[in-house]
């Protein structure tokens, strides 16, 4: 079943607006309920026009047949509108010779952002011409949809009546008014515009909108989630919780960088492990835990490596330890990363080759939502498909499919045929219909737009475990927690984020995607930090040494003097002549990092680190942690450690922001909480 989203093209009705006034008529106090007394303008705001509008024959408004309200139609885009500029068939471009004979016409034009200043807006309109109104008419057109409160010139009144004649008169519905047309991303979609039904009407102002299939286009946030079916099961995480517990499940997670702990609290990361250490965790630890393996800054060969010898330890661990055990490649909600090697390197270490890899990317705090199989990324007002956004164009993960079906045929090099590839729908999971797992796929992707979308699928996983089946799980965050049957936690405090041992702050800031770069420049704006960019170009250049030298007597003093610094790489990328280079260059630059922190002489009173691979090398080596406790998260998405025992600053709370969570004030905000 597709499912389906509707955007509002209506103007809102404004009291006051060109004939319109709305007042109140009866009272809650007064009369025991609320009403009005409305006096609309028939052609007023988002309206439609009848034929006897302008004696263009005697069909009224409610003459009109109900099924001519909802069409296909067909948006064209006219850019860079001129006032009173006249429109031609030759605007319309290849769309015209696609439109077939009943299908609507919307021109988009971007005049709505007039609708406030009625100077223009009314009186400088772009206007269909007479070529244009012909053509519709002997095209068949069912109706014709504009921004402008005309198709014509309103004050030329030959023009005016002459455009409505050849449209009205030819059984053209005309929309006028129409907004929030720059939502739509779609050539084609279903566009509806019903008015009341007036008899003897000549117009009325109708309520328009779009419904649109969820494909590889952008789509309006927030009619999204609207368009969504509400859950009709209840909560989960109490049976998840128990169904794990019951059929001792330990999870493990493989973490291809230090960000996948973002959703959970109380449970152990470890940068370094063993056998007895593992045994230790899976019989007396929470039942999840994390190992750090920063894959995501491995060059594939060895990513495969560790990750196949680490599912040889986790097995033979689990054995010992007595449980049956969950494992997850946590990777990345933006669909970076060494797929299908690493999972496929897992499976071998577990001894479950064959397993089917269950595909999980959602992530709600990071705003990466799966629907009807397509992955999305939310920028700004839109949910943008992943393979269109920044994080796409990764010089070293880089892909181009948001449908994952086709994600996973472009990973595997069409290795995956389609029909061994099953999908738990959205409309499944939110009806709350038992979940399937007994189909032979060899994929199975979860949509997912919120946390409790996965626990359906995750109680129907734990229990097939349970039984005795075997899965290997590549997800993002949410899923970890969801599997686990741990609940939220409130953000942490300023108290839990400031270590009293320490003088100053440092933010370090390594990552490189532009949502990372908006937030520094946002950062900076603060009064009380004290900025230390990072020359890439001089970093890796013959005086990189002298440079690291001199960088860390300005952080040393600055770090003294009680001040909050934030270091960062300058942001140009530096990028080599293939991914590999290009990946040896960025762990070039993370050293320097590394090294640099390194050379502190005191613990900073807060540190903050942006982006996974930087967190990662200052934590496993600038900081010497060898295992850390998820204290909770100091924002939606960013993770705080305490540092265990045995690294050098053991109980510094160390916040592991990464570079593709947060809005654009987000670093800004964590600033405030801590300053």
């Amino acid at each position: 079943m597709s499912l389906t989203v509707y955007i509002d093209l209506t103007a809102p009705v404004v009291d006051g607006n060109p004939g319109v006034s709305i007042r109140s008529a009866k009272t809650l106090a007064d009369d025991g309920w609320n009403a009005t007394t409305l006096e609309l303008y028939s052609h007023s705001g988002t309206h439609m026009d009848a034929p006897i509008h302008f004696g263009c024959g005697e069909t009224t408004l409610d003459q009109i047949p109900l099924s001519r309200f909802l069409s296909k139609a067909w948006l064209v885009d006219i850019p860079n509108v001129q006032p009173k500029q006249l429109l031609e068939v030759g605007h319309l471009g290849q769309t015209a010779g696609k439109i077939a004979r009943g299908d609507s016409l919307i021109l988009r034009t971007g005049w709505a952002q007039y609708a406030g200043n009625a100077e223009i807006f009314r009186h400088g309109l772009p206007r269909i011409g007479e070529e244009l109104a012909e053509w519709i008419v002997a095209k068949g057109i069912n109706l014709v949809g504009v921004e402008p409160p005309s198709v014509a010139d309103v004050d030329n009144l030959p023009e005016v009546t002459r455009i409505h004649e050849i449209l009205l008169g030819g059984d053209v519905i005309i929309v006028e008014g129409l907004s929030g047309l720059e939502k739509i991303h779609h050539e084609t979609f279903t566009f509806g515009a019903f008015p009341l039904r007036i008899q003897g009407g000549d117009g009325c102002p109708c309520r328009a909108f779009a419904k649109l299939p969820v494909n590889e286009v952008n789509l309006a946030y927030g009619e999204v989630l609207a368009s969504l079916p509400q859950w009709t099961n209840e909560d989960l995480t109490g049976a998840i919780r128990e169904a794990r517990r019951s059929a001792n499940i330990v999870i493990a997670v493989l973490d291809d960088d230090p960000t996948g702990n973002q959703t959970v609290h109380g449970v152990s990361v470890y940068t370094r492990w063993d056998k007895d250490a593992l045994v230790t965790e899976m019989r007396e630890g929470p039942g999840l835990f994390f190992l750090l393996t920063n894959t995501r800054a491995m060059v594939e060969e060895d990513a495969v490596e560790l990750t196949r010898s680490t599912g040889e330890l986790l097995q033979t661990a689990a054995k010992e330890a007595g449980c049956r055990l969950l494992t997850i490649s946590r990777g990345d909600s933006t669909l970076r990363g060494h797929y299908p090697a690493e999972v496929l390197a897992l499976g071998e270490g577990l001894g479950i080759p064959e397993a089917p890899h269950v595909i999980a990317p959602a992530f709600q705090n990071g705003g990466r939502l799966t629907l009807n199989g397509v992955h999305f990324v939310h920028e700004g007002e839109e949910l943008v498909p992943a393979g269109a956004t920044p994080f796409a164009q990764d010089e070293t993960f880089g892909f181009s499919s948001s449908n994952l079906p086709d994600w996973i045929a472009e990973k595997t090099g069409s290795r995956v045929p389609g029909e061994t590839i099953q999908l738990i729908d959205i409309q499944t999971i939110r009806k709350g219909d038992p979940v399937d797992l007994s189909s032979t796929a060899n994929h199975i992707i979860l949509d997912a737009a919120a946390d409790r979308d996965l626990q359906g699928p995750a109680l129907a996983f734990l229990k097939a475990i349970a039984e005795g089946r075997d899965f290997l799980f590549r997800t993002a965050a949410d899923f970890v927690h969801v599997v686990a049957g741990i609940e939220p936690k409130p953000l942490l405090e300023a108290a839990d984020l400031t270590f009293p041992d320490g003088k100053g702050g440092l933010f370090v800031v390594g990552s490189h995607v532009p949502k990372t770069t908006r937030q520094l420049q946002v950062l900076m704006s603060h009064p009380s930090v004290v900025p230390l960019e990072i020359d890439v170009e001089v970093l890796l250049s013959e005086s990189g040494e002298a440079y690291l030298e001199e960088c860390r007597a300005t952080l040393n003093e600055s770090i003294e003097s009680g001040h909050c610094v934030v270091a960062y790489t300058s942001r140009k990328l530096k990028t080599g002549r293939d991914k590999q280079e290009s990946l040896r260059l960025s762990l070039r630059v993370s050293d320097f990092l590394v090294e640099l922190v390194a050379g502190l002489e005191r613990a900073p009173g807060f540190l903050v680190s942006k982006g996974g691979i930087t967190s990662c090398e200052l934590a496993r080596k600038a900081l010497d942690v060898g295992r850390a406790s998820v204290l909770g998260q100091a924002l939606p998405g960013v993770p705080v450690w305490s540092l265990g025992e045995g690294s050098r600053y053991p109980g510094l709370p160390f916040v592991v922001f990464p570079g593709n969570v947060g809005d654009d004030q987000a670093l800004l905000t964590l600033a405030n909480k801590l300053l």
